[in-house]
């Protein structure tokens, strides 16, 4: 009995140690705003850190106060890193909001890369601690 039960746990802790990250299903899809409006876009990332990117390669958050989407921008953290944050211009389909995302500085993406790399590599450090 008490072998089966060693078994069992050195199998869990085999496999719970090779579980990665999954990634962020591919496919567009139609994200609906609080007011009803919708727009489309891709889910990117994993767990660790995730966005939606419209068709224009433009980076979009949920803004959980408001709960409206809004595009992002990167700003530098108090510790010298960089991360995503709102801008405040909600993502509208009719581009309504165009003369707002004219001043809204586009995101390199090998940055937002940096950005996802080191939150995996933080998360995996988190995750050592607790074995």
């Amino acid at each position: 009995m008490k072998a089966l039960l060693l078994k069992s746990i050195v199998t869990v802790l085999v496999f719970s140690s090779a579980i990665q990250a999954a990634p962020a299903y591919s496919g567009e899809i139609v994200f609906r705003q609080k007011d009803g409006s919708t727009f489309s876009g891709y889910l990117k990332g994993d767990e660790y850190f995730h966005w939606i990117e419209d068709k224009n390669g433009r980076i979009i958050l949920y803004n959980k106060e408001d709960k409206m989407y809004e595009f992002a921008k990167i700003i530098e953290t108090a510790n010298g890193m960089f991360d995503l944050n709102l801008s405040g211009i909600k993502v509208t389909f009719d581009g309504a909001m165009a003369p707002a995302l004219s001043e809204l500085p586009k995101i390199d993406h090998q940055l937002l890369k940096t950005i996802w790399q080191n939150k995996r590599a933080k998360a995996s450090k988190h995750e050592e601690k607790l074995y």
